[in-house]
């Protein structure tokens, strides 16, 4: 019976321990807003044929890229088409098509998806749950990367975290 007794309290301290790790590991993410990035206009016209000639290393992955433009169409940077595929276990490939003329653009990879406006030129790669909150991070910390319409790349903006993110095992 003492043994019993001994194994369910060893449990029940074991589990508490755990739930206070989960608890000190919240972080809170600081990111900037969508309306920072915003575009002026949103292109009504025809959508192009897709073209490959700016990216030829994703001919690849043509046939997702060119039935994820025909099923989402308009949804990025004003006239702009993000398409996600699945690259592997906990990775997702992204590239962009222009509305306007159909050339494909490459755009940053993630491991638990992305989050973007068809009215902002901002994706969150990697983005918090709802609260800003990251309880896992082991897929890779949230990402802001901003499009730029003259160069057609994206470039990484920093990410505020709160208390600061580590890349390691914690140090209690």
């Amino acid at each position: 019976m003492k043994s019993i007794l001994l194994s369910f309290i060893l449990l029940a301290a074991s589990t508490l321990a755990s739930a206070q790790d989960t608890l000190k590991r919240k972080i809170k993410v600081i990111l900037p807003t969508f309306k920072t990035y915003h575009v002026d206009s949103i292109y009504t016209g025809r959508a192009a044929r897709t073209d490959f000639s700016t990216t030829p290393q994703l001919k690849l992955f043509r046939t997702v890229i060119k039935a994820g433009y025909k099923t989402n169409k308009l949804n990025f940077a004003g006239h702009y088409c993000l398409v996600t595929w699945g690259c592997g276990s906990d990775c997702q490939g992204h590239a962009i098509i222009d509305l306007k003329d159909g050339k494909v653009y490459d755009a940053p990879g993630s491991g638990s998806g992305c989050a973007f406006k068809k009215n902002s030129r901002m994706v969150v790669v990697n983005p918090p749950q709802k609260d800003n909150l990251i309880y896992d991070y082991s897929l890779g910390p949230p990402e802001v990367w901003i499009f730029d319409e003259q160069t057609k790349k994206f470039t990484q903006k920093k990410v505020r975290f709160y208390p600061k993110l580590h890349p390691g095992p914690r140090e209690d």
